[in-house]
C-alpha cells in the first residue's frame, strides 16, 4: 500500500510522521480517528516504501533492549492508566527511536484494522521476543494487558542485566589473553632477537649456548616462522565455533561441551538455569498453561542443549507425565538440582511459580558471585604467565651472558 507523509495538530502540538493506507482519504480518516487536525498530507516519494521496508529489516538490530523495556514499560503505565490501547501505542512509539517507532506505527494501523495487539506484534516486531508476545496474548484474554506489559518489561531487564553479567565476566579476560599474547608476540619478534645477536657477539666460538638460552632461540625461531599461522587459529577456532553453533545438532553437542568447562561451566549453568526459572515462573504466574510455556521457555533459550531438554520435557508433559517426573527425566536435573526439588514440592502444594522466582533468584546471585571469582582469578593469572615470559628471558640472557664471561676469561 501507498506511504502518506503527514503533518497533524494533535492537543495542541504539531506532529510529523508516516503511515500506510490505501488512499488519502482513508489516511486522513485514520488521522481524524486519533482526534488529530490534518493540517497537510501526501503521498510520499517511491523511495519512502523502501526506506521503511529497510527500516523494518534491520529493527532487530536497530532498537535496543533497553529503549524496547522503557516503551513496554510505558505502555503498562498507560494502559494502567485507562488510556485506550490505540492512544498508548501512538503516545508511546512517538517518543522512540525511528526503527520503534515505525514499528508501533504498523502495530497501531493493524490494530484498527481489528487484528489482535499480540498478532500485530508477532508480524511488525518480532524481535520483541516470543515470550513477550506470549505474555501480550495472556493480557488480552483475561484484561490484565498493563501487567503483562510489566511482566515482559520485567523480563526484558533482568535478561539484559544477565546478559551484561555474563559480558563482564569475559571481557576482561579476553583483553588480558589478547594483551598477554600480543607482549609474547613483541618479545619473541623484537626483543629476543637482538639480545641474541648481542649474546652471540660476546660468546663468538668460545662454546655452546646454555640449554634455557638454547631452547629461548628455538622458541624464537618458531614463532617467527609460524606466527602468523598461530594468530590465525583462534580465528578459525572461533569461525567454527559460530558455525557449528547455527545448526541444532553440532550447537548441542557444543552447547553442551561448554556447560561443563571446568570454571567457565558453572557461569553458563547459573546463567542459563536463571534464565528459563524466571521466564518459566513468570508465565505460569501469568497463567500461560504449561504447554505453551514451556514452547515459549524452549524457544528463549539461547544455549541448544537447554532448549533439547525442555523440548523433551514439553514432550512428556504432552503424554501426561507430570512436570516433575518429566524434569527428572531430562538433563535440567542435573544442571539445575535446586529445581529439581523446589517443583516436586511445589506441584503438590501449589505456588510452582513463586518457587521458580525463588530459584532464579539463587542463581542469579550465584552468576554474580561467579563473575566476581572469575575477575578476580583472571588477574592474578595473567600476571604469572606475563611475568614468568619475561623471567624466562631475563634468565635466559644472564645464563648466556655468564656462560660468556667464563669463555672470555
Amino acid at each position: 500500500m501507498p506511504v502518506f507523509r503527514y503533518a497533524i495538530l494533535k492537543n495542541g502540538a504539531r506532529k510529523t510522521g508516516r503511515l500506510t493506507a490505501a488512499s488519502s482519504a482513508e489516511a486522513t480518516q485514520q488521522l481524524r480517528a486519533d482526534g488529530a487536525t490534518v493540517l497537510n498530507i501526501r503521498e510520499a516519494p517511491a523511495g519512502a516504501a523502501g526506506e521503511n521496508a529497510l527500516i523494518r529489516r534491520l529493527a532487530k538490530y536497530l532498537v535496543s533492549s533497553a529503549e524496547l523495556e522503557l516503551s513496554f514499560r510505558q505502555l503498562a503505565s498507560v494502559l494502567a492508566g485507562d488510556v485506550p490501547i490505540l492512544l498508548g501505542i501512538t503516545t508511546v512509539g512517538e517518543q522512540c527511536s525511528p526503527a520503534l517507532r515505525s514499528a508501533y506505527a504498523r502495530i497501531h494501523d493493524r490494530v484498527r484494522e481489528g487484528s489482535a495487539l499480540s498478532v500485530a506484534l508477532q508480524e511488525h516486531a518480532p524481535f520483541v521476543g516470543r515470550v513477550s508476545i506470549g505474555l501480550v496474548q495472556v493480557g488480552e484474554s483475561n484484561g490484565t494487558l498493563d501487567r503483562m506489559f510489566a511482566y515482559a518489561s520485567e523480563l526484558m531487564e533482568r535478561a539484559r542485566r544477565l546478559r551484561g553479567d555474563l559480558l563482564q565476566a569475559f571481557s576482561y579476560p579476553a583483553f588480558v589473553v589478547v594483551a598477554g599474547m600480543g607482549v609474547a608476540w613483541f618479545m619473541a619478534t623484537k626483543v629476543i632477537p637482538k639480545v641474541m645477536v648481542f649474546i652471540q657477539g660476546r660468546q663468538g666460538s668460545a662454546g655452546r649456548l646454555p640449554p634455557i638460552t638454547q631452547a629461548l632461540l628455538d622458541v624464537t625461531a618458531f614463532v617467527q616462522s609460524y606466527g602468523l599461522y598461530i594468530l590465525a587459529a583462534p580465528i578459525v577456532l572461533a569461525i567454527l565455533f559460530v558455525l557449528s553453533r547455527r545448526q541444532r545438532g553440532s550447537g548441542e553437542t557444543v552447547d553442551a561441551w561448554l556447560l561443563h568447562i571446568p570454571l567457565l561451566g558453572g557461569t553458563f549453568r547459573a546463567h542459563a538455569n536463571t534464565m528459563w526459572c524466571r521466564t518459566l515462573g513468570a508465565l505460569l504466574g501469568s497463567g500461560v498453561g504449561i504447554i505453551t510455556a514451556l514452547e515459549l521457555v524452549e524457544n528463549t533459550m539461547g544455549n541448544w542443549h537447554y532448549a533439547a531438554q525442555f523440548r523433551k520435557m514439553r514432550q512428556q508433559v504432552r503424554e501426561g507425565r507430570s512436570l516433575s517426573t518429566a524434569f527428572e527425566q531430562t538433563a535440567l536435573a542435573g544442571l539445575c538440582p535446586m529445581a529439581r526439588a523446589m517443583i516436586a514440592v511445589s506441584e503438590q502444594s501449589g505456588g510452582l511459580d513463586s518457587s521458580l522466582m525463588q530459584v532464579a533468584d539463587y542463581y542469579e546471585d550465584l552468576l554474580q558471585r561467579r563473575v566476581k571469582l572469575l575477575s578476580r582469578l583472571v588477574e592474578p593469572v595473567m600476571y604469572a604467565i606475563v611475568g614468568g615470559m619475561v623471567g624466562f628471558v631475563y634468565f635466559a640472557f644472564f645464563m648466556a651472558m655468564m656462560a660468556a664471561n667464563r669463555a672470555a676469561n
